[in-house]
């Protein structure tokens, strides 16, 4: 990174920012040791004797790693210690964040300023620096990888450097929850459209290569599916993940879809197989399940959250997703595939799953949102100066 002395000055203004609000932040939610925080800490603890495979927590080895670097580091198994690190870790994201920005819309000064603008009025993304769960480290890793894949790319800084730094981010997103695999499969879709559109190789190659890709993707995303249960999970008719756990309330009626007779597969058939056969045999069931899920995943309210919560989230979301909307329009066709691609396919492992109590799950969104919605916003003729006669 070099930087010049403006970018200096607004790094300076940027990390200010960034303390005082990670002050706010910390003295309110302190260190979160929340229900999932055991998971990390015991699987951390267990491979300090020496790795083994565990079939559900490996696929949040990236985030365990991390853990136990910072073990290493310091000697200490102190929580908050941890919580220092991943704030350490969000502030490094946010300037990778600035100057990803920069590197995308390199004729629009005001971008990089609107995205980290934008960034602090999304005060959920950083809020959960403060827990004991994978989404800091992973936010973070996904914006990291935009850094170098924009430094690769965009700027043709193609090197072996450059080349095994996007390489390492991309596996250690995926490897840091199972919904990692969405940044990799989106630049592969990406590269892939671009190659069928662009190279001279006979369509016979070029649909051998799909259908050994899908091949590849279908076997690894059975293997993920192993341990988590999405079929008992339609069977309890929830919209969002542990609701029909709660006492009955009213509010949480939107929540539940009262569920009809289903036909299901037993369960020594793969998940995937599984998947595919509920959904065409339950399919208006299945139907209203997956679009209550993205309604509330992609309006990113709840019934139980305050109407000053809903209110706020919604009007925030209206200015980056009708930024965002215009700027893909606006994008190069790469870019808008990658970015469709992304979102979409976010989205759609949202619908086929579940939606999470507090809204985390929506946070790998935000990166590539900010950086869309910063350049849209920032490409608006919006005069400064008062015209003179």
């Amino acid at each position: 990174m070099t930087v010049n002395q403006k970018e200096l000055r607004n790094i300076l203004v940027l990390s200010i920012t960034f303390i005082i609000t990670s002050f706010l932040v910390f003295a309110h939610f302190g260190v979160k040791n929340v229900s999932d925080s055991h998971r990390y800490l015991n699987y951390a603890s267990d491979l300090q004797a020496g790795f083994y495979y565990d079939k559900h927590n490996f696929w949040y080895i990236g985030y365990i790693i991390f853990i136990l670097i910072v073990r290493t580091l310091t000697g200490s198994h102190n929580e908050l210690i941890l919580i220092m690190a991943q704030y350490l870790y969000s502030f490094v994201g946010l300037i990778f964040l600035y100057r990803t920005i920069g590197i995308v819309a390199p004729n629009k000064p005001l971008s990089p300023l609107i995205v980290c603008l934008l960034y602090f009025l999304t005060f959920e993304i950083y809020i959960w620096n403060s827990y004991i769960l994978c989404e800091s480290f992973y936010y973070n890793n996904i914006v990291i990888t935009l850094y170098f894949l924009a430094v690769t790319i965009i700027l043709k800084k193609v090197n072996l450097l450059n080349i095994t730094l996007t390489a390492f981010f991309i596996l250690l997103t995926f490897l840091s929850k199972p919904t990692g695999i969405v940044l990799g499969l989106s630049l592969g879709v990406t590269a892939f459209i671009m190659f069928w559109i662009n190279s001279k190789t006979s369509k016979t190659t070029k649909s051998a290569i799909l259908i050994g890709g899908i091949s590849i993707f279908s076997i690894l995303l059975n293997k993920m599916l192993e341990t988590f249960l999405i079929i008992e999970n339609y069977q309890l008719g929830e919209v969002v993940y542990g609701i029909s756990t709660l006492p009955k309330r009213e509010i949480y009626n939107a929540l539940i879809v009262p569920v009809p007779e289903l036909n299901t597969l037993p369960t020594n058939f793969p998940p995937l197989i599984r998947v595919f056969y509920f959904i065409s045999s339950n399919i208006y069931y299945w139907s209203l399940l997956f679009f209550k899920k993205l309604y509330y995943f992609l309006m990113h309210i709840r019934p139980y959250w305050s109407l000053k919560h809903n209110i706020y989230n919604l009007t925030i979301l209206a200015i980056i997703y009708t930024s965002t909307l215009r700027q893909i329009f606006h994008s190069n066709f790469s870019l808008r595939i990658f970015s469709i691609t992304y979102i979409g396919l976010h989205s759609l492992v949202v619908g086929i799953t579940t939606v999470d109590w507090d809204g985390r799950f929506f946070l790998p969104l935000f990166p590539v949102l900010l950086i869309l919605s910063a350049q849209g916003m920032a490409g608006l003729k919006i005069p400064l100066t008062k015209r003179q006669p």
